[in-house]
């Protein structure tokens, strides 16, 4: 919901934008009536396209970066590289381990955070290309969807910034997510001073990596939800905002009986 999207700053100059666009004449249909037979194209088509936006996304999020993080002899190799495995990590002291466990958490974590952002950022694009492609059927529903389109643009402005602070939120998370299961997976392999452990089990269901990457996934997933729910809304709406208010259909009836 808004409210939830929204932090009070945000809020406020929602509030701003929304003021200093002046009197805004009532949208007099209703918003939940049926769909009209224009809207209802309207919001097929823009089903249709987020679906496709979704499954780019998904897709592109499936096939993790760096090639390590799929594979675990590679990985095995960029820790061992890093001194967190066998007779190295074994004699290293506390700082140096933590520097090293850094490190390596950068040289893998990084890529895929940067991936997760170039990916997310591109989606955010490919909805916003979609809300302008769509503006012009949405005002051509009629006066009242015109409206509707008009005050969106205010809120998707307000929205914007609130998806762009979550976004640079979810970057942060990431990395200390990816640090604090990096050093907890290797406190519990069963041998301090192996140089090639198996660690297949971190990318087996229930294991710490796979879980991870599963996270970034549904994290991805979520942000375009807080997209395309804006337009949703906004389609949905507009393809309703033609129907007549209950009040006004009750009383065109009793004109026409009388």
């Amino acid at each position: 919901t808004l409210a939830k999207a929204l932090d009070v700053p945000r809020a406020i100059a929602l509030s701003d934008m929304l003021t200093a666009r002046g009197a805004t004449p009532v949208v007099t249909g209703r918003l939940d009536g049926p769909l009209s037979d224009a809207g209802s194209k309207v919001v097929a088509e823009t089903a249709r396209q987020l679906a496709q936006v979704r499954a780019r996304l998904m897709s592109a999020l499936t096939r993790p970066r760096p090639a390590a993080l799929a594979d675990p002899v590679l990985l095995q190799a960029l820790l061992r590289d890093h001194g967190l495995l066998g007779s190295a990590a074994a004699g290293a002291t506390k700082a140096v381990h933590e520097k090293s466990l850094q490190a390596a958490a950068t040289a893998l974590g990084g890529p895929l955070r940067d991936h997760f952002h170039q990916k997310v950022s591109f989606m955010r694009r490919e909805v916003a290309w979609l809300r302008q492609d769509l503006s012009a059927s949405v005002r051509l529903l009629g006066p009242e969807a015109a409206q509707l389109a008009a005050i969106d643009a205010s809120l998707e402005a307000a929205m914007g910034l609130a998806i762009a602070a979550r976004v640079d939120d979810t970057l942060t998370q990431l990395d200390r997510a990816f640090l604090g299961g990096l050093r907890r997976a290797l406190a519990k392999l069963p041998s301090a001073t192996d140089d090639t452990p198996d660690l297949s089990r971190w990318l087996w269901p229930g294991g710490w990596l796979r879980g991870h990457l599963e996270d970034v996934r549904r994290l991805a997933l979520s942000l375009y939800e807080l997209e395309a729910s804006g337009l949703r809304a906004l389609v949905d709406s507009a393809a309703r905002a033609g129907s007549p208010a209950p009040h006004t259909a009750s009383t065109a009836h009793s004109e026409n009986r009388t």
